[in-house]
């Protein structure tokens, strides 16, 4: 129960982060916002680590550095200087797609298909949030 807790407060999280974004891009420098969320989560990943006593293998640092560079400096570095330039609703219907994308990746790097009823249920998931998004467009 507390994993699915903690997915569910992380999925909450991450759902506030283009509007958030959005917010603090127009009032500041892009550049503003990727510092705060690179010493965000550098400060949430040190009390994580503190808290554990935990230090990942020496073998895993280049794909953390590598993921850290892509998520953390890349997705914050890009989103804010698209906020500054269009609405919110934009980058959510690319956000929407994520997770989906994500997977396609995943199963063709490691070769592994999780089954139809995982597919069915990231497709339904993908579809129903670009419908939320193009009606919440739509009428607003």
């Amino acid at each position: 129960m507390k994993n699915l807790f903690t997915a569910a407060f992380c999925i909450f999280l991450f759902s506030l982060t283009v509007p958030f974004t959005r917010i603090v891009a127009l009032e500041t420098a892009p550049e503003n916002v990727l510092f705060i969320r690179i010493f965000g989560a550098g400060l949430i990943c040190l009390l994580f680590s503190l808290k554990d006593g935990w230090v990942p293998p020496r073998e895993a640092w280049v794909g953390i550095v590598s993921v850290s560079l892509g998520s953390v400096i890349g997705f914050s570095a890009l989103t804010a200087y698209a906020m500054k330039q269009v609405p919110s609703g934009h980058a959510t219907v690319a956000l929407a797609g994520m997770p989906l994308i994500t997977s396609i990746y995943s199963v063709i790097r490691d070769r592994m298909n999780p089954g139809q009823k995982f597919w069915g249920y990231a497709v339904l998931g993908t579809f129903l949030s670009f419908g939320f998004f193009f009606n919440l467009n739509v009428t607003s």
